[in-house]
């Protein structure tokens, strides 16, 4: 359903004349995020009469659909997703690290749940977005634990089905990242159980680019980067707006 508003890129199949550049983009408090907020990407290639269309996703895995499909020619995903599309052979190009993921997943916990040791988690029910760098946060957690994948009662949710049923307990456990793991403990009454730091696990993203995009221009995939980096220079410098 995602992937039924996005056009098919003109990248791959137009006549060398491009006209659109499609950017897939999740929630995430990320420079690719502040950039769109503010124009940044539509005022630098209007320069070539270029378009830039966005594509809001919940996770990473959906991304890799549109890639595979011609439909994306940008998109930042975590670790997992990126493991998963080099497998399937999707023909992608990994051309940033856009963080080292050590806070960046997490399990969320509510307040007085009684869940204070990831041991606690036996017999829980978790939910987590299969495929995404929560799915593989989970099962280090898992591992970490001594536990059996069995032992946990992993419910597939994607986060705009999971937050709902954590606010309702209809769930013990939430493996999401960030910006969940802030809002929820920020403004509600939730709690992080463990992050990578903890049990000293990376949950690295990265910044992907199709490659038959990027074979056919290199230049828009330096443009795209030059803009990228503004970003995370302005991220630093006005971290409070940001």
């Amino acid at each position: 359903m995602l992937l039924a508003g996005c056009s098919a890129a003109p990248s791959s199949k137009g006549d060398g004349d491009l006209k659109e550049i499609n950017i897939g983009v999740q929630q995430s408090l990320s420079p690719l995020l502040l950039a769109k907020e503010k124009g940044w990407f539509e005022k630098e290639f209007a320069k070539e009469g270029i378009k830039v269309k966005w594509t809001e996703f919940q996770s990473g895995p959906p991304q890799f659909e549109g890639l595979a499909a011609d439909k994306l020619d940008f998109s930042q995903v975590g670790n997992s997703p990126v493991i998963a599309g080099q497998a399937a052979g999707i023909d992608f190009k990994e051309i940033g690290l856009s963080q080292d993921g050590l806070k960046a997943n997490g399990i969320l916990v509510k307040k007085g749940s009684g869940i204070d040791d990831i041991k606690d988690l036996k017999g829980k029910k978790v939910a987590v977005a299969k495929g995404s760098s929560g799915f593989d946060f989970l099962y280090k957690v898992i591992d970490k634990a001594g536990l059996e994948p069995t032992d946990v009662n992993i419910i597939q949710l994607q986060p705009d089905e999971a937050m709902p049923a954590f606010d309702s307990g209809a769930i013990d456990a939430w493996s999401i990242w960030e910006p969940f793991l802030s809002l929820k403990t920020i403004k509600g009454d939730a709690a992080i159980l463990v992050d990578g730091e903890q049990i000293d696990k990376y949950s690295p993203g990265f910044t992907l680019v199709r490659s038959q995009f990027a074979e056919q221009y290199p230049d828009e995939v330096i443009r795209f980067l030059k803009v990228y980096d503004k970003a995370v220079k302005w991220q630093k410098t006005h971290k409070k707006e940001a």
